[in-house]
């Protein structure tokens, strides 16, 4: 997923240090563009649910990151849907929604993959 920022002679390695450096916030005010915040905050679902479970500091940084990204009500509460029905296996057509919000992100080309793959 971070390949796609590393650029020149940086790898992922290098990019998650860059990462490290900077505060949750300041991260995420660097992110402008809704439809990417949207697209980061529904691929941080996608990955809580991997295991089923978040500990209290996972879930803390989540609700986190949700509140820094500023999305609509409507905008979380269709990602959580989305991330619940994916945790029991039941994913369904992308919704409309979803779909508009990757073809508008400048992460689309990596999230492509994943709504083809549904």
């Amino acid at each position: 997923m971070l390949a796609q920022f590393a650029t020149g002679s940086s790898d992922v390695e290098s990019v998650l240090r860059r990462a490290r450096d900077h505060e949750l916030p300041a991260l995420a005010l660097a992110v402008t563009h809704y439809p990417d915040r949207f697209v980061i905050v529904l691929r941080a679902a996608f990955m809580a649910t991997v295991n089923f479970e978040l500990d209290p500091r996972e879930q803390q940084l989540f609700e986190d990151l949700v509140e820094l990204m500023a999305l609509t009500r409507e905008d979380r509460e269709l990602i959580r849907e989305e991330a619940s029905k994916l945790a029991v296996g039941e994913p369904g057509p992308v919704h409309p929604r979803v779909a508009l919000m990757q073809r508008e992100s400048s992460l689309s080309p990596a999230v492509e993959r994943l709504g083809r793959e549904r």
